[in-house]
């Protein structure tokens, strides 16, 4: 009945002089060697060096000081920076391109200093990879964006801090990232994005404001007690947007695939675009000021059958910009805007519009003199002949000599 046991018993005292002599063999460890992976980085020392020597999963701590060139990521592990008392250390990319570049998936990056970068679409901190964690960083002074990500997909950006860059944090074409507690301020634009699902929360501020980021959300009104910097929708239905003051951001209000929205009484300032209509139907943009923004509105791709009527659109690059597809028997009904003094065009079509609503049309300040031609021979407020817009595509039959409503 003892048999297993003894076998066992056996088996274990001829193993046993074994088990000693691989312990005599091998060495003991010794202390301090039991982080290998881990590599510290003093001022004068290089980072990339050190990158190109590690193996994945390493940890690479950098001390505060300032490190001068750009830092490319191409291994997933952790690249720490520590206040040593000095602050963060710093990444100077000395005006030419990224600071830090995050090629590989699953880098861990935090407590860095990312500036000076230099040229459009490079960043303090550029990401084209995924799953990965960006956290407690600073980038700032960036000739281009503080923090980016291109075709990156799946990433935490947590508790950073974007200033003085041309845009703060952007988006492109990137989904399913998670974004909280990220300050973005005096930045030309602070937050830019274009395409993608994401989740970015109202804890994200751009200028003390909190960005709203609706995604696929229905039946929502944001108004001045929302106290909103900048309003994103993408694939939402039946969103108010009203009585909110919205600058210095890529889009004050931004819609990607909505339907059946409201923009209406808003004061839009000083973003690269004012209003922006992506692939998105049956819109009303109404009471609406914009002025000093790069397009006060524009409409791209299939944004069709929306009604653009009673905004003041003044002073800014372009007044009313209509980029769209032409889809047969579908139009966007722009009519009593005021369109006055915008720099390059007042008006511009590259797609179908109707710009009027079949007896009133819009006030242009460069279609509203005799010497512009404009004339009103019946003084019945209508110009007698119609306005041609820029770009080929669009023609006002009434346009209006003066505003036909009060300008606040």
């Amino acid at each position: 009945m003892n048999t297993n046991k003894i076998c066992s018993g056996r088996a274990l005292s001829s193993i046993i002089p074994s088990i000693i002599l691989f312990m005599i063999v091998l060495p003991i460890p010794i202390a301090g060697l039991a982080q290998a992976g881990t590599v510290t980085i003093i001022p004068g020392k290089n980072i990339q060096e050190a990158i190109d020597k590690s193996q994945a999963g390493d940890l690479i701590e950098v001390q505060s000081g300032t490190y001068y060139g750009n830092v490319n990521i191409t291994k997933p592990l952790t690249l720490r920076g520590v206040n040593t008392g000095e602050g963060q250390p710093a990444v100077d990319a000395q005006g030419q391109g990224s600071a830090i570049t995050l090629s590989e998936n699953g880098i861990t990056l935090e407590g860095f200093d990312a500036t000076n970068a230099g040229g459009w679409e490079e960043a303090g901190i550029l990401v084209r990879s995924s799953i990965n964690t960006i956290r407690n960083n600073t980038a700032r002074d960036n000739y281009g964006l503080g923090i980016y990500l291109v075709k990156a997909d799946g990433n935490l950006l947590i508790n950073n801090t974007a200033y003085n860059n041309d845009f703060g944090i952007g988006l492109n074409h990137s989904g399913e990232n998670l974004l909280k507690n990220n300050t973005m301020y005096e930045n030309k634009g602070n937050f830019l994005f274009g395409y993608g699902h994401n989740d970015i929360d109202t804890s994200n501020t751009a200028n003390g404001k909190p960005i709203f980021f609706l995604d696929n959300e229905s039946d929502k009104v944001i108004d001045s007690l929302s106290n909103a910097g900048c309003v994103f929708c993408i694939g939402c239905r039946n969103i108010t947007i009203r009585d909110l003051t919205l600058s210095d951001c890529f889009a004050g209000v931004y819609l990607d695939n909505t339907t059946g929205s409201r923009v209406e009484n808003n004061t839009l300032f000083a973003n690269t675009l004012g209003i922006s209509l992506i692939d998105s139907g049956n819109n009303t943009l109404t009471g609406n000021r914009l002025r000093d923004n790069v397009y006060g509105i524009y409409l791209k791709t299939a944004s069709i059958n929306n009604t653009l009527t009673g905004n003041n659109v003044t002073h800014n690059d372009y007044g009313i910009f209509v980029n769209v597809d032409e889809i047969p028997g579908q139009s966007n009904v722009i009519y009593n805007n005021i369109l006055q003094d915008n720099k390059r065009s007042n008006a511009f079509s590259r797609g179908p519009a109707r710009w009027d609503n079949g007896f009133l049309g819009n006030f242009y300040s460069d279609f509203s003199r005799p010497v512009d031609g404009c004339n009103d021979e019946d003084g019945d407020g209508i110009c007698d002949s119609p306005r041609k817009i820029p770009g080929g595509l669009g023609l006002d039959e009434y346009p209006a000599i003066k505003p036909n409503f009060d300008v606040d």
